[in-house]
């Protein structure tokens, strides 16, 4: 009896050998030229930044863009909302243009107590004549 259990394990140790020894296949993937255009998802805007701070008694929001090289103009829509119910209301908007590729800008609101808010800024950058659109939106912070 005691014959059959190296028999038995050296089988199975062979099988398992066999298994592993069967060739897999394997997929290349082309990888593109490094040298070719790629194309970005902003071609104008090369970054954008809006922050909402409730202080003292105020919603503050600030919004920054920066154009890529060569931009003509920038622009900012800034609007601080508050939630009413399930609706974001606009409480306060203001916009600025700027010759050149950056532009900012800074404002507040007063703030009800227990009241969430929220700042939603458009940021727009002409290159060329051709202009970019890009819209960000804060999470919501109570007064």
């Amino acid at each position: 009896m005691r014959k059959y259990i190296p028999k038995q394990f050296f089988g199975f140790f062979c099988a398992i050998i066999c298994a592993f020894s069967l060739a897999i296949p394997g997929y290349a993937v082309e990888l593109p030229d490094p040298d070719t255009d790629i194309s970005f998802y902003m071609e104008n805007i090369s970054d954008a930044q809006c922050v909402l701070s409730i202080r003292n008694g105020k919603a503050a929001a600030r919004v920054s863009v920066n154009g890529n090289r060569g931009a003509e103009r920038s622009k900012i829509i800034l609007e601080i909302q508050k939630q009413r119910g399930s609706q974001w209301v606009t409480v306060e908007s203001w916009s600025v243009e700027e010759d050149g590729r950056n532009a900012s800008l800074s404002k507040s609101v007063e703030a009800e107590k227990g009241t969430t808010y929220r700042a939603k800024a458009e940021v727009t950058v002409w290159i060329n004549g051709k202009s970019e659109t890009k819209t960000i939106t804060t999470t919501g912070k109570t007064a």
